[in-house]
């Protein structure tokens, strides 16, 4: 088995960490790999993959073979090979928290643990409470991946966290995870298992044999103690 490595390639310029990538990909092929075999590149939003795709096609004539999945995505696969039932009950879907928060938001009781409900959201049509539901689910996603203890800390202490943001959370992941008894097992609490066990080696590992992060500044530490 190839030891794990880790390579930094720095650049104010995004071809030259395209030249970069490419020279990595050539010199230290997938092991075991074929013709079939893709190429994991992490990248932040669906922009920089078509850029990198398109620079990638100009450099070399084609760029196939190439999997541009974002954070979250790779954070999900990782947990996965340690956590079998992951996907089925525990991704946090952004979309669908935004529909459950805006629903929340136009509720009869939602000034009983949001102060400024009644007043923000009803009735305004829906023209400030959907862009708010948004901002905050994608808040939320953001929060299990770079807050894992705080969100823990929300759901275990509720006594300890009377604020709007952390009753909005704990009724949220009651609409979520439905069919779950007891906490949900989403990507902070995995984390947050993940660091008081030893991983068994026998787990199903699900993952590329090499992955490249291209063009993100900020890493969430919890994606590093996961990713070593």
């Amino acid at each position: 088995m190839t030891p794990n490595r880790f390579f930094l390639h720095t650049s104010n310029q995004s071809e030259r960490l395209t030249d970069s990538l490419l020279q990595v990909v050539s010199q230290s092929p997938t092991e075991g790999s074929s013709l079939l075999t893709q190429e994991t590149v992490m990248i932040l939003n669906p922009g920089v993959a078509r850029w990198l795709q398109f620079d990638i096609a100009k450099k070399q004539g084609i760029a196939a073979g190439w999997n541009f999945p974002f954070t979250g995505k790779v954070f999900q696969n990782l947990i996965a090979g340690f956590f079998p039932n992951f996907s089925e009950s525990g991704t946090f879907d952004e979309a669908i928290a935004r529909w459950h928060i805006y629903g929340m938001l136009n509720s009869p009781d939602a000034s009983s643990y949001i102060d400024f409900a009644e007043e923000y959201c009803q009735g305004s049509n829906g023209i400030r409470t959907y862009p708010l539901a948004a901002k905050l689910a994608a808040l939320f996603d953001e929060y299990l991946i770079y807050r894992p203890d705080l969100i823990i800390d929300w759901e275990d202490n509720p006594k300890h966290h009377p604020s709007w943001l952390a009753k909005l959370w704990r009724r949220l992941i009651k609409l979520m995870y439905p069919a779950r008894s007891g906490a949900p097992m989403h990507i902070a609490r995995c984390w947050s298992k993940l660091k008081e066990t030893t991983p068994s080696e026998n787990a199903t590992h699900d993952w590329p044999q090499s992955l490249h992060i291209f063009g993100i500044s900020l890493l969430a530490l919890s994606l590093i103690h996961i990713s070593e």
